[in-house]
């Protein structure tokens, strides 16, 4: 039980390196250059640290579903088909990906006798390390050597990432780290090449979590190049999740259509985050009147999606600043979003130059992800029960903070002038021409 005691201490104390970090950020003059070795040994310590201390923790659910995946896929079996233990929780409701990484840690943890939280955890942790250095360096491009490490520590120490990745075992980071990824090389392409690695990392993207897709649009308006060369570049991001997955189910004679059922019909837990958790807060009678937008949130999210693209396409001439619009809409129309959620964006957001509404959120979020994993351990701590009956309102602020975000977002870029309609606007072509003071 102590280990639980001092992991979430330790999170205490990283949440307050975070603000520290946060408030230099604001002061003119601060100069603060870290060799990347610096950056690599913080990540092992804050991130390694407490997903030991939490190694043993009962009840994480994910945890112990990607462990039964990863002996479904070790054992051969087709995972879309498979009974699952937990009625609650009946299938692997992503492409195939994820699993294989379980797959290699549950063989990892049979050989050394490492914990299989551990294993699992520790691509996440190092994909944390690789966002933090393609961070540093971006920055670096963009704004300046003197703020690139700081703005890889605003990552590395934000307490919803060290959250999602060392004490819930998400794979967020993954995911991220591929779309990050993908920007970057499109960002600051010098080659037909580095496009096409572009296509290639964003199709990794979709295919480790799917929610990359929303970002197609926005990529494609960053691309030079004829239609033709446009419509390839997609096709490559497309065929790999499209070939990867293909592979896996005829390999094993598996379903298609059921595997594109599940991950269809997959969303997140409604009322945990986003819009839904307010309308399971509504009365009785608005809640009825309001059921069939609950039951149809595409209704919600798919316009609301539609109209933040439209409008990152025709504002903005950033590519980090399109996406981080796309993403913070996104968080906004979808039914459930959780802090995993602001895991994606989270980079983009830092090198646009955005601390205000990510400080605010994070800061919100980690009070209400805390009491409820400390309530399921609970040591007698006086405030955590009644924290815990009442996180869905600090759920609800935070969400609201998403959703001022947004408007600032669209509000700031509808009284910029309107850029000229160049396809290619979004790519970098030299180090000056992508400098912004914020």
């Amino acid at each position: 039980m102590i280990d639980f005691e001092f992991a979430y201490i330790a999170l205490v104390l990283t949440t307050g390196a975070f603000f520290i970090v946060v408030l230099l950020s604001y002061l003119d003059g601060i100069t603060l250059r870290l060799p990347a070795i610096a950056l690599v040994l913080l990540v092992a310590v804050v991130y390694l640290v407490p997903a030991w201390m939490v190694r043993h923790l009962a009840g994480n659910t994910d945890i112990e579903n990607f462990h039964y995946t990863a002996r479904l896929v070790r054992a051969g079996s087709y995972v879309y088909a498979a009974r699952w233990p937990d009625p609650t929780y009946p299938f692997h409701p992503y492409l195939p990906f994820e699993m294989f990484v379980a797959a290699a840690a549950d063989w990892f943890h049979q050989v050394t006798n490492l914990p299989f939280s551990v294993a699992l955890k520790a691509p996440n942790i190092v994909a944390v390390g690789a966002t933090a250095l393609l961070l540093r360096s971006a920055v670096s491009r963009i704004h300046g050597s003197a703020s690139a490490s700081l703005a890889a520590l605003v990552y590395i120490l934000n307490p919803v990432v060290v959250g999602v990745t060392a004490y819930h075992g998400q794979f967020d980071a993954v995911s991220a780290l591929l779309a990050f990824g993908a920007w970057f090389e499109l960002r600051f392409a010098r080659s037909r090449r580095d496009q096409t690695c572009a296509a290639l990392l964003l199709g990794f993207a979709i295919l480790s979590k799917s929610w990359p897709l929303v970002l197609l649009p926005v990529f494609l308006a960053g691309l030079s190049g004829s239609v033709r060369d446009k419509m390839l570049w997609v096709a490559i991001a497309l065929a790999v999740p499209a070939v990867v997955s293909l592979s896996y189910s005829f390999a094993l004679h598996g379903s298609v259509d059921q595997m594109i059922r599940i991950i269809r019909g997959y969303s997140g837990i409604p009322g945990l985050g986003g819009w839904s958790q307010l309308y399971y807060k509504m009365p009785a009678g608005l809640q009825d009147r309001m059921a069939w937008v609950n039951e149809h949130s595409w209704a919600v999210l798919l316009p609301g999606l539609l109209v933040v693209t439209a409008v990152a396409l025709a504002k903005q001439r950033r590519l980090e600043v399109g996406i981080t619009m796309v993403l913070v809409g996104f968080f906004v129309f979808a039914p459930a979003s959780t802090p995993e959620y602001f895991v994606w964006l989270l980079p983009f957001a830092i090198v646009s130059g955005e601390r205000v509404f990510p400080s605010m959120y994070a800061a919100l979020a980690t009070v209400a992800r805390c009491s409820l994993e400390c309530y399921g351990h609970y040591w007698g701590w006086a405030f955590v029960p009644t924290v815990y009956h009442n996180a869905w309102i600090l759920g609800a602020i935070s969400y609201g903070i998403m959703v001022v975000w947004l408007c600032w977002l669209i509000v700031r870029s509808m009284r910029s002038p309107a850029e000229e309609a160049d396809p290619s606007r979004w790519v970098a072509r030299s180090t000056s021409s992508t400098r912004r003071t914020t």
